[in-house]
């Protein structure tokens, strides 16, 4: 994310400095880092909230913890977008 960033404020600078095809080369490269971390975040360290869980529990209520943990992730994607006090 801080690659993104810095990108993002050399592109800036070039806009500012009248270059514009270096500041649209900036600007691809800070969303390229943009979705190489949230690729590498979602296929490494996204997965522990439920993979933990399914290891500390009993089998016994694995089930039925990690379907209640199911539902909420649901249900806050299912209001995130209705919500207009972002």
């Amino acid at each position: 994310m801080a690659l993104a960033g810095a990108f993002s404020y050399l592109g800036q600078q070039a806009t500012l400095a009248g270059d514009t095809g270096k500041a649209s080369s900036y600007g691809n490269a800070a969303v390229s880092m943009v979705f190489i971390f949230t690729s590498v975040f979602g296929a490494t360290w996204f997965t522990v909230p439920w993979l933990y869980p399914a290891e500390i529990f009993p089998l016994q209520v694995q089930g039925q913890r990690l379907g209640r943990r199911g539902m909420v992730d649901r249900k806050r994607l299912a209001d995130a977008p209705a919500r207009e006090d972002c």
